[in-house]
């Protein structure tokens, strides 16, 4: 499910553009299966052959590799099987392939109906010779969805990682050809570059050292100073307002809570008979008396 399954042309093609074409292939998928006959253990030489191209051009194809031996239902006993097994199995790891990435599968049976007699003599068979080739099918299917899942996002980053790695060297050689082709460097040089540019270094120090160390330091610097001196300012300030406001609040309370009679003072000041009162001298002394209060608590909350 979600797989898309290629079958290449076959590497014993004499054609060479087949051969091309399945190396692209190969080259380009995500994981390959290599299939192998168990019944002739050793590879054929157009298997080693193409293992050896595999190797060669594409870039860790090997971790990408599954390797399933075949056929192995074809031996007449289990003592056979096992031999067949054990020689298949350790020519693929001598191959570059991982052991976790070989397997023994009997292809034909997964094409049977279960119910015919041909199924069951198989079946009875193989489990006779061992649960892998009983269980080689499903196990492959399972190493592949779990390679695909997990592995290979791990392959494709150490992928990108030596590529990235390979293309920056590649432009490093490229940038020391042309300052040699510009002349950058004294002709003749009998010191390795690294050495010279010490050495030029330490002869323009001074400049090397105001230009290079000194100003972006300074500038830097500066900058941080500036940026830093103008934050703490503005913080400062906030500080001190919300701390006069806070403190100028709470030392009012009481202040707003004070009432002052001046009906009952204006009253007793000028007695209720006479007609033309003048309330203006108590408001006077009242306004006076709280702006000194107020005036007072301003100073405390500063």
């Amino acid at each position: 499910k979600n797989y898309e399954l290629l079958d290449v042309p076959g590497f014993d093609s004499p054609i060479k553009e087949h051969r091309d074409a399945g190396l692209q292939a190969i080259k380009t998928a995500d994981a390959f299966l290599f299939l192998t006959n168990g019944q002739q253990p050793s590879l054929t030489q157009p298997q080693i052959r193409l293992l050896q191209e595999i190797q060669e051009n594409h870039f860790e194809a090997m971790q990408r590799a599954f390797g399933i031996i075949t056929k192995l239902d074809l031996c007449q006993t289990p003592v056979t099987y096992q031999d067949h097994y054990d020689k298949a199995f350790k020519e693929l790891i001598e191959k570059k392939f991982k052991p976790e990435h070989i397997y023994v599968a009997c292809p034909r049976l997964q094409i049977l109906n279960k119910n015919t007699e041909e199924f069951r003599i198989i079946n009875r068979k193989i489990h006779s010779f061992s649960d892998d080739l009983a269980q080689g099918f499903e196990r492959s299917k399972e190493g592949l969805e779990k390679f695909i899942e997990y592995e290979l996002p791990k392959t494709h980053l150490k992928q990108l990682t030596d590529l990235g790695q390979m293309r920056l060297v590649r432009h490093v050689l490229e940038g020391l050809d042309k300052i040699k082709e510009k002349q950058f460097l004294p002709q003749n040089l009998d010191i390795s570059i690294d050495e010279y540019i010490k050495q030029q270094n330490i002869e323009n120090w001074d400049q090397v050292y105001y230009k290079h160390i000194f100003q972006p330091t300074f500038s830097k610097v500066n900058h941080w100073h500036t940026t830093i001196i103008t934050k703490e300012r503005t913080k400062f300030i906030d500080d001190v307002k919300l701390k006069f406001h806070n403190s100028f609040v709470d030392l009012t309370k009481d202040f707003f809570k004070e009432i002052h009679q001046i009906e009952h003072l204006v009253l007793e000041t000028h007695g209720y008979t006479k007609l033309q009162l003048n309330a203006h001298p108590i408001d006077n002394q009242i306004r006076e008396k709280l702006s000194i209060e107020l005036e007072k608590l301003v100073d405390k909350a500063s």
